[in-house]
């Protein structure tokens, strides 16, 4: 990791992480509420040990690294695991999207 820009490219498949001093981005939860939730994984792998417990639907999480579609977060608010990985989308469907700072809307 020496060496390396925490600032990443997104949507490419590369690691995306915000660069220092700048805040990181947070995502809720909006998918799962017919299932409690979305499913959480350990790893970024799809095939990577599912955590005993769900994402709550209105959760809010801090990105921590967005890979492809998958998102490492830490658990903000809600119920869940404090951290892990989640699919941002199944197929068409949004489980997670992107919120706006509240401390940037409040500016003047």
């Amino acid at each position: 990791r020496a060496g390396r820009s925490s600032a990443g490219r997104r949507r490419d498949g590369t690691a995306s992480m915000a660069p220092a001093g700048e805040r990181e981005a947070r995502w809720e939860v909006v998918g799962g509420a017919d299932r409690g939730g979305i499913i959480v994984r350990l790893g970024q792998d799809l095939a990577s040990v599912q955590a005993p417990s769900r994402l709550s639907t209105g959760a809010l999480v801090a990105e921590m690294q967005l890979i492809g579609e998958r998102l490492q977060y830490r658990l903000l608010e809600g119920s869940g695991p404090e951290i892990g990985w989640v699919s941002v989308r199944l197929k068409d469907k949004e489980l997670l999207v992107r919120v706006a700072d509240a401390a940037a809307d409040a500016a003047p």
